[in-house]
Order: structure tokens, then sequence, then C-alpha cells
């Protein structure tokens, strides 16, 4: 019996426990806050966070199946994951050997790899869920928690809005040591992460992902809450202060309007036409309306 049960946990794991780790990091990157752990180099902004210990754990886990082949490495862009890694260590030399605006000197450049590293590790999320994702029931559960985590964010920004709650940013050196911060009223709103163009990044992602959801959905109960949830992105993003997130998130959200139509109608052309131009004035209305206006200055205070 006992021999079963291992038998059973370990079937288990291999089967799920990439997608288990990877839906985990789904929700607690964007959600905790960003809470500094120890220096990467003494006395620069850019700190480890609890966050960078379980990608790499799990990035482990990923390395363990892709040697024992349960799992592959390859993707449709694998290509182009592995170009930008090439064009960022050329860009780095170029700028350390040729340029010289990267002085040769080990701090320096030890600065540099840090943050390369950093973006690597972003794209190592794509490659830990796609290779994780197996059944329809897990990206079914993507999805959901996705949807939770954007309406904990909303929670939260409401809080930090007109009740005061901390704040914790990465925006300059001091701030990143983990200092309680409140938000003034002008202030850009960041939410759960360390600034509000990290805030405005997520949503341009996260937005047109629902909206699809939405568009195709045949449960009118689902329509609804997704409804719901991408107006609190939308709110969220506007209370971030980014222009160009906005315009992203836009132009993202008219791909699937685009294949939604095409569905509906086919090649309607004239309809197609006329929603494409409602779609660019909406754009450019929204561009207006940011541009002009007043900027608010980032500025938080001590908690």
């Amino acid at each position: 019996m006992l021999k079963k049960t291992q038998a059973t946990l370990t079937n288990w794991l291999e089967l799920h426990l990439l997608f288990a780790l990877s839906l985990f990091l789904i929700i607690f990157i964007p959600l905790y806050p960003k809470l500094p752990l120890l220096e990467a180099i003494p006395g620069y902004l850019v700190r480890v966070r609890l966050e960078d210990i379980l990608v790499f754990l799990t990035g482990l886990v990923w390395l363990v199946q892709v040697l024992r082949k349960k799992i592959t490495w390859r993707t449709n862009y694998h290509i182009f994951i592995i170009a930008y890694a090439l064009a960022g260590l050329l860009s780095l030399a170029v700028a350390i050997f040729l340029q010289q605006t990267i002085p040769a000197q080990t701090l320096h450049i030890s600065k540099s790899l840090l943050h390369y590293f950093r973006y690597l590790e972003y794209f190592s999320l794509f490659l830990f869920m796609f290779a994780g994702i197996k059944t329809k029931l897990h990206l079914k559960l993507v999805l959901i928690s996705v949807v939770a985590s954007l309406n904990l964010i909303f929670i939260y920004g409401m809080g930090q809005r007109y009740l005061s709650w901390p704040a914790f940013s990465t925006m300059n050196r001091e701030y990143s040591k983990g200092q309680h911060l409140v938000l003034n009223p002008a202030d850009k709103l960041q939410s759960t992460f360390g600034g509000h163009y990290d805030l405005a990044a997520w949503l341009v992602i996260v937005i047109p992902i629902l909206l699809s959801w939405l568009l195709f959905s045949k449960s009118f109960k689902t329509k609804l809450l997704l409804g719901i949830s991408i107006t609190f992105g939308f709110w969220l993003m506007w209370q971030s202060g980014s222009k160009t997130s906005l315009l992203a998130v836009l132009t993202g959200c008219l791909i699937p309007s685009w294949y939604f139509l095409q569905s509906r109608w086919g090649k309607l052309k004239t309809n197609l036409a006329m929603l494409g131009g409602v779609g660019a004035m909406t754009i450019l209305a929204f561009s207006i309306l940011w541009l002009f206006k007043k900027p608010n200055l980032y500025k938080l205070a001590p908690f």
C-alpha cells in the first residue's frame, strides 16, 4: 500500500509539480509586496527578493525535468528568446569594450550583468508555464488565478489611494530598502508593485488576455465577472499614469476584438473598417487626454 501511494505521489509530481510551482509564481509575484531580502551588490538599489529565490528553485525543477527528458525546453518562440539573450550579451560587450559607456570595472560590469540576468529571469517564467501546462484544466486554473490576482491588486490599490495602505517602492535606493510609504493624493498608483510603471506593464499583458476570454466565452456570468475585472484593470491603468502603457493595452485589445469580429461576421470589410476607425479614434482620444493631463510627480511620504 505504501509503495502504491509513493508511486501515485511520484506520478503526480512528474505531471503537475512544474505547473503547480509556475501557477504559484504567477499569483505570488504580482501580489507579494516588493520587500528586499538582501543586497545583490552592496549599496546598489537592485536587491534580491523572495520571488527571485522562488524563481531560481522553480528553474532547478524545470532544468531537472529537461535533463530527464520529461519536458522539452523548445517552444514556438525559443529562437526569439535565444536571439534576445545573445543580443543582450553583444550589447554589453559593445558597451564595455567599444563604446566604453560601461566602465571596465568590476562594480559597473556586475551591475550590468545583474540587470541582464534579471531580464532573462522574466523570460524564464514563460518557459516554466509553457512546459507546465498540459491540460485544459491547467489553462483554466491559470486564467482564474490571473483574474483573482487582478481583483486583489485592485482592492489593494483602492486601499492605497483612499485608506493610506502602505506602499513598498523600488524607484530609488532608499525606497528599495523596504521602507513603508504612503501615497499622497497626487501620486501615481503602484498597488502591490514596486512602481507605477511595473503595475502598468503587468496590466498591458493581462487586460487583452482577459478581454479575449470575455469575447469568446459563452457564459453570461463569466462575461459579467470578466467585464468587472477588466474595468478594475483600466482604473488601475489610469491611476498608474503611464501613457505609453495605456496606448499599448488599447492596441492589444484591438487584436482579439478584430478576431472576434471576423469570427462573427466573416469578411465584411465595411463593418471592420468602420470599427477599426472607431478604435483608432478612441486611441487618439485617450492619447490626447493623457497628453494634456497634468503630470504627477512621483513623491511618496514615509509611513
